[in-house]
């Protein structure tokens, strides 16, 4: 028997925000608003069918296994960070370079495909 282990809360969206977009924390308390750059401190990936508009309500795993949209070209095992828009592409920080992951690939794929991850925020150092 499989158990697949999943956090998520409910946050008020800073702006809209699609399903499988990658977040992170809004400016004021319980809000939060799309990653849209590596370096942006991601904590999350909306798992709302519908999004949500600005000012609405959207919940957001923060831990687990859940999925993502690839921006581009992934290889199993990449680390994952946020494109311009919130999908999930590889992370290439310079040496010595922070940026934000959301996690790690389980399968290869290409921009638009929808995939597993597990969803493990955390900083990640180019070296």
């Amino acid at each position: 028997m499989s158990m697949d282990l999943y956090h998520a809360r409910n946050y008020a969206s800073a702006i809209a925000l699609s399903h499988r977009q990658i977040v992170k924390w809004g400016a004021a308390d319980y809000t939060v608003t799309g990653a849209t750059a590596a370096t942006d401190q991601s904590i999350g990936v909306v798992d709302y069918p519908h999004g949500s508009d600005a000012g609405g309500r959207v919940n957001v795993q923060l831990f687990g296994a859940g999925r993502v949209v690839y921006g581009g070209a992934v290889a199993r095992g990449d680390p994952l960070c946020a494109d311009a828009v919130g999908r999930a592409v590889k992370a290439t920080p310079a040496a010595g370079a922070r940026v934000w992951i959301i996690g790690y690939a389980e399968i290869a794929g290409v921009a638009g495909d929808e995939v597993p991850v597990f969803i493990q925020p955390q900083p990640f150092i180019g070296v």
